[in-house]
């Protein structure tokens, strides 16, 4: 297999640190091993901290109006404007992404999916890019991430929320690339 760098952001950062800790551990081993990355990206990635508790705290876009809650995806708020929530609605309700959100908070097991405590297991150059301004996974939880992994780089992108590689793409690249090189 050829060398490979997982990236994600949110949930999906969450995805691929806990896919990095399943594929670097010992035991992985065999003819249905996990391929075992060589560098990890992490993005304002969540599953460090529980979810809020309930839907309302996180933007579910089950009506137009819900939609409106990705405003605190930004830090710029200007870029939600009318006709972007429209997008993004219409978007996520093709994906079906309110029902996928629902059924993630009431995942009785969720809990025992956390990372916190299980960094350790990731062993390989990892990036840990945040905004410095994320009101839905707070940069506190950033700085977790990268001081629980061996030798993590931390790069703070300021005047940015939740998706840096969106709302902040050249300073995102400004950290990805040279890291990827």
């Amino acid at each position: 297999m050829k060398e490979f760098t997982l990236a994600g952001e949110s949930m999906g950062g969450w995805i691929v640190a806990l896919y990095t800790i399943e594929a670097l551990d010992a035991k992985n081993t065999g003819a249905y091993a996990l391929p075992r990355p060589k560098k990890l990206i992490l993005e304002d990635a969540a599953g460090m901290a529980p979810l809020p508790s309930a839907p309302g705290g996180l933007p579910v876009s089950g009506t137009l109006e819900d939609a409106r809650g990705v405003a605190i995806v930004f830090h710029d708020k200007a870029r939600v404007t009318e006709e972007f929530v429209r997008e993004q609605w219409a978007l996520k309700m093709e994906a079906n992404d309110g029902f996928t959100q629902r059924s993630l908070w009431s995942n009785p097991k969720l809990p025992g999916e956390l990372v916190a405590g299980r960094l350790g297991a990731i062993t390989i150059p990892t990036l840990v890019v945040w905004g410095g301004n994320d009101e839905l996974v707070q940069l506190e939880l950033g700085r977790g991430y990268a001081a629980g992994i061996a030798e993590a780089k931390l790069v703070i992108v300021p005047e940015c929320g939740h998706a840096p590689s969106g709302e902040k793409p050249k300073e995102f690249l400004a950290a990805a690339l040279p890291f990827l090189d």
